[in-house]
C-alpha cells in the first residue's frame, strides 16, 4: 500500500464526512472531502487521489452516475462505494460499473472500512507495477517486431534472435561443465535454456518451454529471459536473493505471467547447485521429461511434478533438493525430444531416452543417439542441457 495515500471522500452528509475523515487520518491517510458528485469529480480530476470513498445515496448527481464518470476519467483509481444497509442492488450495480469494493453502513468498526481500502490500494499498486512492466514488454515487443519485420521473408531471422539470447555454449566452474544444444522447429518457438554463476558457491541452470509457436511464444521467451535478468541484477546489487531459492523464483515468475495475462503457459525446471556440498536445490513447473541422473552405474529420472507457469494464479512451488555427490551427469531435455525418439514396443519414450542417454557420452553423442541432426528442423524445438562432473575433481 502506498505510504500516506490520499483518499477522496465523497458524501453529502457533513457528520458522516467528518467522522470518516477523522477515522482515515487516524489510520495515516491524507483526506480530501467533497459534498456532492459534481465536486467529487472536480476534485478527482484536480488532485488525483490514490483512492475514492463514494457514497451511493446522494442528491443531484447520484452515486452510480458519479461512479460511472469517475471510472471513465480515472480507470486505475480504486473506488470503494459506501451504501446504506438494504441497498444491496445498488452495490451490485456499482460493482458492475467498476467499483473495486464496497462498505455497508452503518460502519460500526473502523476495520470494516480500512480493510477494503487497504486491499484496494495494494491492488492498485500491483496494477501500477503491471503497467510499468507492460510498458517494458511493449518496448521489447517493438524491438523484436522491428527486427523480424526487417527480415520477414527469412524465418531464420527469428531463430537468430532466439539463439542470441542463449548462453555461450560451454561453462566450466568448480569441477562442473555445462553444455547445451537447441535444435529449432520449422517455426519460431519458445524453448530456452540458460546457466550462469550466481556467486562463488552457487551455479544456476534452467530449461523452459513456452506453449505454442510463432512470435508470441518467442516474445514470452524473451520476457522470461528479461525477468530472470532483472533478478540477477537484484542479486548482484544485494537487493534480493530469490534466484537462490528455486521455489520462490518459480512462484514469482508465475505471478508475473498471470499479471500479464499473455494466454501462454510455460513449463520450466530451475535448479541451483551448491558447488561446495554438491546438493542441487530445484523446482519444476510441469517440465517433462524429468531430468535424468547418471551415477555411472545406472540412469534414472528425477521425478518432480508441478503446474506450468501462467495457468493457475494460486499455484505454489516448493524447493526440493538432491545430492549430486555420486552423480556423473545430469541431462535436461525439452519435450520436443519425445517426438524425435522412435516408438519402441513395450517401452515408453522416457525409457527410450534413459537408455540412449546411458549409452552415450558427450552432448553431441547423446543428440546423435537420439536421432537429432544439425541444421534440420523438427516439429517442435528440441533442447538439451548436460551437466557433467569433471573427472579430475571427482
Amino acid at each position: 500500500m502506498s505510504a500516506n495515500a490520499t483518499v477522496l471522500l465523497v458524501d453529502d452528509e457533513p457528520m458522516v464526512r467528518r467522522a470518516i475523515a477523522r477515522l482515515l487520518r487516524k489510520a495515516g491517510f491524507e483526506t480530501l472531502l467533497a459534498d456532492s458528485g459534481e465536486s467529487g469529480l472536480e476534485t478527482l480530476a484536480r488532485a488525483q487521489p490514490q483512492a475514492v470513498l463514494l457514497d451511493l445515496n446522494m442528491p443531484g448527481l447520484g452515486g452510480l452516475e458519479t461512479l460511472t464518470l469517475a471510472v471513465e476519467r480515472a480507470p486505475d483509481t480504486p473506488i470503494i462505494v459506501v451504501s446504506g444497509s438494504g441497498a444491496i442492488d445498488d452495490v451490485v450495480e456499482a460493482v458492475h460499473r467498476g467499483a473495486w469494493d464496497y462498505v455497508m453502513k452503518p460502519i460500526g468498526d473502523a476495520e470494516m472500512l480500512l480493510q477494503p481500502l487497504r486491499r484496494a490500494l495494494e491492488k492498485a499498486d500491483l496494477v501500477h507495477q503491471l503497467q510499468t512492466q507492460r510498458a517494458s514488454l511493449v518496448r521489447l515487443n517493438e524491438q523484436l517486431t522491428d527486427a523480424v519485420a526487417e527480415l520477414r521473408s527469412d524465418q531464420e531471422a527469428g531463430r537468430r534472435i532466439q539463439f542470441q539470447l542463449l548462453p555461450a555454449d560451454g561453462l566450466r566452474v568448480e569441477g562442473y561443465a555445462l553444455t547445451r544444444r537447441l535444435y529449432p522447429s520449422q517455426y519460431l518457438s519458445g524453448d530456452f535454456v540458460d546457466y550462469f554463476v550466481l556467486d562463488e558457491e552457487h551455479l544456476a541452470m534452467y530449461i523452459a518451454d513456452v506453449s505454442g509457436h510463432g512470435a508470441a511464444s518467442a516474445l514470452v521467451t524473451a520476457m522470461m529471459v528479461a525477468l530472470i535478468g532483472r533478478y540477477r541484477e537484484a542479486l548482484t546489487r544485494q537487493e534480493n536473493d530469490v534466484l537462490l531459492r528455486p521455489g520462490e523464483l518459480m512462484t514469482a515468475l508465475n505471478r508475473e505471467l498471470d499479471l500479464h495475462k499473455l494466454k501462454k503457459h510455460v513449463t520450466m525446471f530451475y535448479g541451483v547447485l551448491d558447488l561446495r556440498t554438491h546438493y542441487l536445490e530445484y523446482t519444476s513447473a510441469g517440465q517433462y521429461p524429468f531430468p535424468l541422473l547418471d551415477d555411472g552405474r545406472q540412469v534414472g529420472p528425477l521425478e518432480c511434478a508441478g503446474r506450468p507457469l501462467g495457468l493457475f494464479s494460486s499455484a505454489r512451488f516448493f524447493t526440493r533438493e538432491v545430492s549430486l555427490a555420486s552423480t556423473r551427469r545430469v541431462l535436461l531435455a525439452s519435450d520436443g525430444v519425445l517426438e524425435v525418439l522412435p516408438e519402441a514396443p513395450g517401452r515408453t519414450k522416457l525409457d527410450e531416452l534413459v537408455s540412449r542417454f546411458a549409452a552415450s557420452g558427450s552432448i553431441d553423442a547423446i543428440a546423435d543417439d537420439i536421432g537429432l541432426v544439425p541444421d534440420e528442423h523438427y516439429r517442435d524445438d528440441v533442447t538439451l542441457l548436460l551437466l557433467e562432473r569433471r573427472t579430475e575433481h571427482v
